[in-house]
């Protein structure tokens, strides 16, 4: 790793950390932008959920995810609002300018965006599962309606809550498992 050392304070600093602090902000700012793109990534990845649990044979088409009921086919769509994007976008802001600020480590931050990334897209994808999983339960409306704003609001939640204690978590801690500030 080549470092440099800075000038107010003679300390050493991760020359890569300035570029992947960069890199991480415009990711984070790509995840608003190509949001539509994300969510038909989002909706093949939940169609291959429901196949792989058997649940239903399930297809995407775009941004939807469609699967037969009782004859017909139904499903749901995932809006911007419901789009693991924006629930991770923030993530990659905050990480990014940690590290373009030099006040946390450049690989425990990507380490912590990645783990916290993958959490919040897992949790995501469980709560399409339980609005499927609703909708064959107790019908195409009564179903969505119950685990769309009861449920799924529930699981995003506590998904973004744990994602947020783990990411502050792996940011303040050692390796080591001993507590540590953030630089000053």
């Amino acid at each position: 790793m080549s470092v440099w050392l800075d000038s107010s304070d003679g300390r050493p600093r991760d020359r890569i950390a300035l570029p992947a602090g960069l890199a991480v902000v415009l990711v984070g700012l790509a995840l608003v932008v190509g949001e539509a793109r994300f969510r038909v990534a989002e909706a093949r990845v939940s169609a291959w959920v429901l196949r792989l649990v058997r649940l239903r044979p399930a297809s995407s088409l775009g941004d939807n995810v469609v699967f037969p009921l009782h004859g017909q086919w139904v499903g749901f769509s995932l809006s911007v609002a419901c789009t693991a994007a924006l629930l991770i976008m923030p993530f990659f802001i905050v990480a990014g300018l940690l590290m373009l600020s030099g006040r946390v480590d450049r690989r425990r931050a990507l380490v912590a965006l990645a783990l916290t990334s993958v959490i919040i897209f897992i949790v995501n994808q469980l709560r399409m599962l339980v609005i499927a999983g609703s909708m064959m339960l107790w019908g195409f409306k009564s179903g969505y309606e119950r685990s769309h704003i009861l449920l799924g609001t529930v699981l995003s939640t506590v998904g973004v809550i744990i994602g947020i204690i783990i990411f502050c978590w792996m940011l303040v801690s050692s390796p080591d498992g001993r507590r540590r500030g953030v630089r000053t």
